[in-house]
């Protein structure tokens, strides 16, 4: 079994799962045996230690069948295309191996499966050998000899779970829609949609209305032969349009493989506190939605937003997460939104936590928040410029923390060239990196600098420095 992610605590005991399978062999009439062969099966394939080495049994989802992440999982595994209690799967094309993604992730139906397939001559298995067999026979696991050596914990387990008083929680088999969101579903209806004839969605698409909101934009668009995959307000109302297996007229040529959200109201003239304060809300109910199409299209949960070369650029031959801008970048249609202010690291944030299943809360009091408001308030002030050179009636050189980070950059890079010229090796590596054109920085004007500042260090430091790194 391969887990790549553990919930703090798994959604159910291993007593409870006990009485979970008791109760489906006494439907089925079965013995005591067919129930210590199912838990000596969900003990092999599922059991691992929890954060506080107690023992436990996990029901892991997995990426590579993306709708079990539409039930309740308490841990993630890439263990080929296996999940749940009994680690079923699917066939290679989707066949129906072991039933449906909510079959394999609902105990008491993976449990059923598991029992149907148990041998009628089960109640011979005396011990853990034969036991470990039956359990083979059903599983057809790499490794048969594992079944057999969880013998005397199926039956501690057992014991305990029918002597003791164990209740079993009831645990919901539908996906539990968070409480800081509401959805209304206007699927049914809608007139602005159209097949993805066979294609994936491979980005997920951020817009602004520029205007309206809720059912204003809702009314306009149904009008307008244009549409979204969800409708976001920041009063906690999600508009859901049309379904994500189709698609929505948003992108033009890209409307086939994307999925997209549009904030309402909402402009791209916006600044990062407009945002923030207008549409807080809003970003997090976004990164919540992004996240749960993440995982049922298998895209990236990734950002490749903005120019620089993590962002754009990356989106040809990769999945991931981007705005209308970034369908412009791609060549289609002319659109900007949403703007180069989107507070896009909080939206990260919260699809981080989202997609890992993480609980959302920041451990921050009002007070906190209100004096980190402040810190970023001061940090996006205007900042205007005192020197004796600057222009009449300038204007602002930028914004705080981007004067901080210029005068970051202006006294990093002379303390470098000065200390090359005096001989510090750290230094001069960087100076005649960046002059062969392989430092960070590559542009025609920083070549140049350090060309000449290389020119200006003595001789035998240059070559002391050579010697020493042949």
């Amino acid at each position: 079994m391969s887990f790549t992610r553990f919930d703090k605590k798994p959604l159910l005991t291993r007593e409870q799962i006990a009485l979970v399978v008791k109760q489906v062999a006494d439907k089925r009439g079965l013995e005591k045996m067919a129930v210590i062969i199912a838990l000596m099966t969900i003990s092999v394939e599922v059991g691992a230690n929890d954060g506080f080495g107690q023992r436990q049994w996990w029901c892991p989802a997995n990426s590579v069948d993306p709708e079990t992440f539409d039930y309740p999982h308490d841990s993630e595994s890439d263990d080929n295309r296996s999940s749940g209690y009994f680690q079923q799967q699917p066939g290679p094309n989707g066949e129906a191996w072991w039933g449906t993604p909510r079959q394999r992730m609902t105990l008491a139906e993976s449990a059923d499966m598991f029992l149907d397939r148990l041998s009628d001559d089960y109640v011979n298995a005396k011990d853990a050998f034969t036991a470990g067999k039956f359990a083979q026979n059903v599983q057809g696991s790499s490794f048969p000899d594992r079944y057999a050596a969880r013998w005397d914990e199926a039956h501690q387990v057992y014991d305990r779970a029918v002597n003791g008083s164990v209740s079993v929680p009831e645990v919901p088999q539908t996906p539990v829609t968070p409480t800081f969101f509401n959805e209304v579903n206007l699927i049914s209806g809608w007139p602005n949609a159209s097949s993805r004839n066979g294609r994936k969605p491979i980005y997920f698409v951020l817009h602004t209305s520029e205007g309206a909101g809720g059912m204003n934009l809702v009314n306009y668009m149904r009008n307008a032969s244009v549409s979204y995959h969800y409708v976001v307000g920041d009063d906690g109302t999600v508009y859901d349009l049309v379904d994500t297996d189709d698609a929505s007229w948003s992108v033009l040529d890209a409307n086939g493989y994307t999925i997209n959200l549009c904030f309402g109201p909402s402009f791209a003239s916006w600044t990062r506190n407009e945002w923030l304060q207008n549409m807080g809300n809003g970003i997090k109910i976004a990164a919540y939605l992004a996240a749960q199409d993440c995982r049922k299209y298998n895209i990236a949960p990734v950002i490749r937003w903005g120019r620089s070369a993590s962002g754009y650029p990356t989106l040809k031959g990769n999945t991931g997460i981007t705005d209308h801008n970034g369908i412009t970048y791609l060549g289609i249609g002319n659109h900007t939104d949403v703007g180069p202010n989107f507070p896009m690291d909080v939206f990260n944030q919260y699809l981080q936590q989202f997609f890992l299943g993480a609980e959302v809360d920041d451990m921050f009091s009002d007070a906190d928040r209100a004096l980190l408001q402040r810190i970023d308030d001061a940090l996006n002030q205007d900042v205007y410029s005192r020197s004796i050179y600057r222009e009449p009636n300038e204007g602002s050189i930028g914004k705080v923390v981007d004067v901080l980070l210029n005068v970051d950059g202006m006294e990093h890079m002379e303390l470098v060239e000065r200390s090359a010229v005096l001989g510090d090796e750290d230094s001069l590596r960087r100076v005649i990196r960046t002059a062969s054109e392989e430092g960070a920085v590559t542009d025609k004007a920083a070549v140049e600098r350090a060309k000449d500042v290389l020119a200006s260090v003595p001789a035998e430091i240059l070559k002391a420095w050579t010697d020493a790194n042949k």
